[in-house]
């Protein structure tokens, strides 16, 4: 009996609802494993269970939480997540410091608004380039 291919795992990490909603919506009809959350702070608390595939990460959360760069960071200095490839997804996407984007190793920057199949091409020629996991 063969084995079932494990579908790839993405982790939307986005604090609007819609956006969120429509993130996930398209990235389960393109073939993945999709798990949400709201916060940064929430996104450690999944990881812990389990390393996905590749991260969609907003920059910007609300005031007072955990933006989505000290995630990155704290994804950076962590020996299982330090390789997981991560899309930022922002609508400060043209004012994100490059320097830190190549440092902390983010795979692609996508500037809010964005179409649904450039995000989808974003995370399949990502995971394509992606070691086996």
């Amino acid at each position: 009996m063969a084995l079932e291919a494990r579908l790839k795992e993405v982790l939307i990490v986005e604090d609007e609802d819609s956006l969120r909603a429509l993130f996930a919506s398209s990235i389960k009809q393109a073939g993945y494993s999709v798990s949400q959350v709201r916060l940064a702070a929430d996104a450690l608390a999944v990881l812990k269970r389990k390393t996905p595939d590749v991260i969609l990460l907003d920059a910007v959360m609300p005031p007072g939480q955990m933006s989505g760069m000290e995630l990155l960071a704290r994804l950076r200095e962590n020996e299982v997540w330090a390789n997981v490839p991560v899309i930022i997804v922002s609508g400060i996407g043209d004012l994100i410091n490059r320097d830190a984007v190549t440092r902390l190793n983010v795979r692609a920057v996508l500037t809010k608004p964005i179409a649904v199949s450039e995000l989808e091409s974003t995370i399949k020629r990502i995971l394509a380039h992606a070691p086996a996991g």
